[in-house]
């Protein structure tokens, strides 16, 4: 359960419909702190640098801190690849991973679009569909085009292993307190597509005036609750 959070609030975002007010930054840097209930569990760190050739590259590293390292040690990467095409973030490779842990976690997809498949290193191929993302890519995708209306919409979430559909909207706009400020924030709200046994819902705001950044992530998954919160930024 734990480490289902963890995963879900460092890389929660979604895939938008909306036009693109402006572009990606060419360097940033996003640093957060993880909550389960007043208990402070870890720090996570996201990165982005645009490469030469234009497409990008992004990193995340989350480690617990404090009494959350009694019961785990265990350290989650991630490093993937994407181009922006037609104002649309568009997912090349992901690999996720994990350092400290008994068992081994190693998982990584690519995205072939010109065949409109992904190809798993555990040598599963499946249909990429066009709103197809990976945990990785969801973030600045919401920052690029943040979601607008009323409207459901669906997006492909690729974990490395495997794809899921999740529908998400647009819920309201309110202001936020975080470490790192307060900011006028829009709301969005995101679960599965499939409606299942287990109750999972990401909650996220986006701060409005900052490129649209994940500035709070609440994850609830049946009964458990964690958060995230924004404790300070580089590059904008």
């Amino acid at each position: 359960m734990q480490t289902r959070l963890l995963a879900l609030l460092a890389v929660a975002g979604c895939v938008l419909a909306a036009p693109a007010s402006a572009d990606l930054p060419q360097r940033l840097e996003l640093n957060y702190s993880l909550h389960y209930g007043s208990l402070t569990a870890g720090t996570s760190t996201r990165t982005l640098e645009r490469q030469t050739d234009g497409s990008y590259r992004h990193a995340l590293h989350t480690t617990p801190v404090g009494m959350a390292r009694m019961f785990t040690q265990v350290e989650w990467f991630e490093e993937g690849r994407f181009r922006i095409v037609n104002n649309q973030v568009r997912p090349l490779s992901y690999l996720t991973y994990r350092v400290g842990a008994r068992k081994s976690h190693r998982h990584s997809a690519v995205f072939d679009w010109d065949k409109a498949q992904i190809h798993y290193s555990n040598g599963t191929d499946l249909a990429l569909p066009p709103t197809s993302q990976d945990q990785g890519s969801l973030l600045f995708a919401l920052m690029l085009n943040p979601p607008t209306g009323t409207e459901i919409h669906t997006v492909h979430l690729s974990s490395g292993k495997k794809l899921a559909a999740y529908d998400y909207r647009y819920v309201r706009s309110e202001e936020v307190d975080t470490p790192a400020g307060r900011f006028k924030a829009i709301v969005v709200q995101w679960s599965p597509h499939a409606p299942s046994d287990e109750t999972e819902r990401v909650t996220a705001w986006l701060a409005s005036d900052k490129n649209h950044i994940p500035v709070k992530l609440v994850t609830q998954e049946n009964n458990k609750t964690a958060t995230m919160l924004l404790q300070s930024l580089k590059g904008l």
